[in-house]
């Protein structure tokens, strides 16, 4: 008997031994094929899709509140211009956060968890879990009782979590997959995928992959659109099943995603550029008594860097940050508030540069809350039985088709002007364009206001 469970055992352990080593294998023959990172966009499908499905869901929080929370106007316009003004404002400090601390993976991670938390919040915040009667909102009662149901919460947590997503998720799907030139000596080969065959150059297949997995990323992210359009026009009043269902697939995509976790390899940090900037204004702030130009024989430069590299004239009060005041700052350590690089000095102030040019988009944002608040209103509140998801699906095409159009354009005659291409020319053609949707809504809606008040509805607009 003891030696038949002696074969037994000894029989077992050679059954384990061997599924471990084709489990090992299996394992490294993945590791091998995802040595690309374009390859690894693959698990962020999931979270792509979640993207195009939430990107209604909160264009309609207006809607939202003023339909079912029968909220006024000037109430639900706050509210939404100060969740989306919080979100673009809290990016900075994510992208601080993923440089220094966190990385891109684990901050999608967070992001995902607060993002389906919040929408679970909102979900149980609909007015029918508050009110009897007849599940409506007293017009007196809305904004009292609001404060006491788990809306803000779910808010504020929507706000952190959609902040954290926007950067990470971009980096990691559609970065990846920015194609790279094939050599230009390259020949022609065939290459087999599944039953098809394809003729790509020679050293161009890296590049081919990438423009499918690019396509991949769009096409994912249209069926989260179509979905999102579908559950508007299928649940048309009903807002818990349209966040209760968006958080279970963010939930599902995150899932998927740290499916992939054994072969992101390690999290890699780097400085971050807004740390660098606020280190180099302290340091120059300190140093205000020096002048740079006596000292220039006493520059600071890291290993590796060019060592030849001058400071420049512009924004010349920063430079005294990278003087060295005595032999004592060479033993410094790396990232200190005291001293600063010339490439560091200079990279802040490319980066300042960019303050003046980010003042525009205080207008951009002015017309961006009008389209988010009153211009909804404005297509809610018209005639006829277009649900308004159409209108914003119009709205999305248009917007795509005018950016493609931009740069079929425009974007190709710079080029072959031998010009770089101006971010600046785009810019001031949103802003133009701008100025003349503000004038058209204006109208539209004096036109309205004069249809109402011949009908004698001009208390109830």
């Amino acid at each position: 008997m003891s030696e038949g469970k002696g074969r037994e055992h000894i029989s077992s352990y050679i059954k384990m031994r061997t599924w471990k080593r084709i489990f090992r294998g299996l394992l490294t023959r993945m590791r091998i094929w995802f040595r690309w990172p374009e390859r690894l966009v693959i698990f962020t499908f999931g979270l792509v899709f979640c993207k195009g499905l939430m990107i209604y869901v909160l264009n309609n929080l207006m809607t939202f509140l003023t339909d079912f929370w029968n909220l006024n106007l000037k109430e639900a316009a706050a509210i939404v211009n100060l969740q989306e003004g919080l979100r673009n404002m809290l990016q900075i400090c994510v992208a601080l956060c993923i440089d220094a601390y966190l990385g891109y993976r684990w901050m999608l991670i967070l992001s995902s968890v607060l993002y389906s938390a919040g929408l679970v919040l909102l979900a149980f915040s609909v007015p029918e879990y508050f009110f009897n009667n007849g599940k409506e909102c007293p017009l007196k009662d809305c904004f009292k009782t609001l404060r006491h149901t788990p809306f803000w919460e779910g808010l504020a947590l929507l706000i952190v979590g959609g902040a954290s997503q926007v950067i990470p998720l971009y980096s990691l799907s559609f970065e990846q997959t920015k194609v790279v030139k094939a050599p230009k000596d390259s020949g022609p080969t065939r290459v087999k995928v599944a039953c098809c065959r394809f003729v790509v150059k020679l050293g161009g297949w890296r590049q081919f992959l990438q423009k499918v997995i690019r396509w991949l990323c769009r096409g994912f992210l249209i069926m989260g659109i179509i979905t999102s359009v579908y559950g508007f026009l299928s649940f048309k009043n009903n807002w818990h099943q349209r966040y209760l269902a968006s958080a279970i697939a963010i939930v599902i995509g995150l899932l998927w995603f740290l499916c992939g976790f054994p072969f992101y390899g390690r999290r890699r940090l780097q400085p971050s550029p807004l740390l660098t900037m606020m280190r180099t204004l302290i340091a120059a702030l300190q140093k205000r008594h020096l002048n740079y130009q006596e000292h220039l024989g006493q520059l600071h430069r890291h290993d590796g860097e060019d060592q030849n590299q001058l400071l420049t004239d512009h924004l010349e009060m920063l430079n005294n940050a990278a003087v060295k005041e005595s032999l004592a700052d060479d033993n410094l350590p790396t990232g200190n508030w005291r001293l600063c690089s010339v490439k560091e000095v200079e990279q802040s102030k490319l980066l300042l540069d960019l303050i003046p040019m980010s003042a525009t988009f205080i207008v951009y944002g002015m017309v961006k809350s009008l389209g988010n608040t009153f211009f909804l209103e404005q297509a809610d509140s018209t005639s006829g039985d277009i649900p308004i998801i159409v209108l914003q699906v119009i709205k999305g095409v248009t917007r795509n088709a005018v950016k493609g159009g931009y740069k079929a354009v425009f974007a190709k005659r710079i080029q072959k002007m031998r010009r770089q291409y101006s971010d600046g020319v785009k810019i001031g053609i949103g802003m133009l364009t701008s100025i003349i949707c503000c004038a058209v809504a204006a109208s539209v809606e004096s036109k309205r206001l004069e249809a109402l008040r011949e009908s004698g509805l001009l208390n109830d607009p």
